[in-house]
């Protein structure tokens, strides 16, 4: 865990202990290097951006590739989002049409991180009565940005790629050179899903 034993007593909203279920006793270490993996990656890209910054801004002194490498306050999250309900077999066409769209936030809201980097591993989508990986039943589902256009966009990190969103911090540090990426998470339409 980061910090000291004081330093998670004063901030446990920011230095929270890892819970890992017992069930899945490898999960913590798989985590970690997954985790130590991602950290490197950001540290690297962070370089760069202190690179290009540094011939771009004027008075640009954030070493944000040192900030990320020596940081011990990186977190993960392992997000788990409920199936909808299965689909009656003949519904009404109001219910039709109330489950064939879905909020365009409906999982997570539209919001811009608060810190410097976001390091995301693609989508993991599991049959919930199984447990067996399925692919994404619901092409519209899952991470949206918004590009520089205006326009949202549907984000499919490959299997073997990971995907880096810049935070509001590095938009600061960088004089709005580089932007906070604004992202949402849209969840399933449930008649693509039957129930799982």
């Amino acid at each position: 865990a980061p910090g000291t034993e004081e330093d998670r007593k004063q901030f446990p909203w920011a230095m929270p202990k890892n819970r890992w279920p017992a069930e899945l006793p490898e999960m913590p270490l798989a985590c970690k290097r997954l985790g130590a993996t991602m950290r490197d990656v950001v540290a690297h890209l962070a370089r760069h951006v202190d690179s290009c910054m540094e011939r771009t801004v004027e008075g640009y002194r954030a070493q944000l590739g040192a900030l990320v490498s020596d940081t011990q306050k990186c977190k993960g999250r392992l997000l788990y989002y409920f199936p909808p309900a299965a689909a009656e077999s003949s519904p009404s066409k109001k219910q039709r049409q109330d489950t064939e769209k879905v909020l365009e936030d409906g999982w997570i809201g539209w919001h811009n991180d608060s810190g410097f980097f976001t390091a995301l591993s693609p989508d993991l989508y599991v049959d919930d009565g199984t447990g067996e990986v399925i692919d994404n039943p619901d092409p519209e589902a899952g991470l949206w940005v918004v590009a520089r256009s205006g326009c949202s966009v549907r984000v499919s990190i490959p299997r073997d790629c990971m995907c880096v969103q810049v935070g509001e911090c590095v938009q600061v540090v960088t004089g709005g050179v580089l932007v906070a990426t604004p992202h949402c998470v849209r969840g399933w339409r449930p008649p693509l899903t039957r129930g799982r």
